[in-house]
């Protein structure tokens, strides 16, 4: 009899413990944030409203993460690379460049691409065929669209890609965010056309191995789109 209460009580010290353990791998695994990597512009306007997702996002999922600036071509090397677990600002063609990713069924954000002309008026990627379009490098969707169409012109900066226009270098500049748009709509002159035009939804898209923060992170962000409103 004191054999087998001994041999109970071992027992059952040995699955307490087990749950202790497993328990604290939980925690530890929840609590490792995801590292994550965007081309969207430090202290910029979109950049608050994603992370403001972002922190919505993942603290409902009980999970948490960290924000690294990158230029796109440079994110998108350094992810491929596997020196970040996701990105949480691509658009769909960038999943069909990196197939082996996981991406979010839910958009993050909807914005819009904008297009700045002294005299056209942009309503669709129509509208650019057999233009001369400067554009911030990097936007592969734009490329992927219009190439063959338009004489395209990839600049490092909204404000080299305005540059272009005013110097008769390119007829139109299209940017695919309206990251620095507060800041240089002010700028410019009463005679500029600024159109928005063609939807632009952005994903949150995580390296396979992160496949169980995608499973959970999915179901919470389809929920959350009633909440979301298009990013102007």
């Amino acid at each position: 009899m004191h054999g087998t209460a001994h041999i109970h009580r071992l027992y059952w010290g040995m699955r307490v413990f087990l749950s202790l353990v497993l328990g604290l791998l939980s925690t530890l695994a929840a609590a490792e944030s995801l590292p994550l990597v965007s081309s969207i512009e430090p202290g910029s306007p979109s950049e608050r409203i994603l992370r403001q997702r972002l922190d919505l996002l993942f603290g409902k999922a009980g999970l948490s993460y960290t924000l690294t600036y990158r230029p796109a071509q440079r994110a998108e090397l350094e992810l491929q690379n596997g020196q970040f677990a996701g990105d949480p600002a691509r658009t769909l063609a960038f999943g069909l460049r990196h197939p082996q990713l996981l991406r979010l069924q839910a958009p993050l954000a909807i914005s819009h691409y904008y297009a700045f002309s002294q005299q056209q008026r942009i309503n669709s990627w129509q509208d650019l065929h057999g233009l001369s379009v400067s554009y911030p490098r990097g936007s592969r969707e734009l490329e992927q669209i219009l190439r063959g169409q338009a004489t395209l012109w990839p600049v490092d900066s909204l404000q080299s890609c305005l540059a272009m226009v005013r110097a008769a270098r390119s007829q139109i500049c299209v940017t695919s965010s309206a990251v620095p748009l507060q800041r240089e709509l002010s700028s410019l002159q009463r005679s500029w056309r600024i159109s928005q035009f063609a939807p632009l939804a952005v994903y949150l898209y995580l390296q396979p191995e992160h496949a169980a923060a995608a499973q959970r992170l999915d179901p919470i962000l389809s929920n959350l789109q009633p909440q979301f409103k298009p990013v102007q």
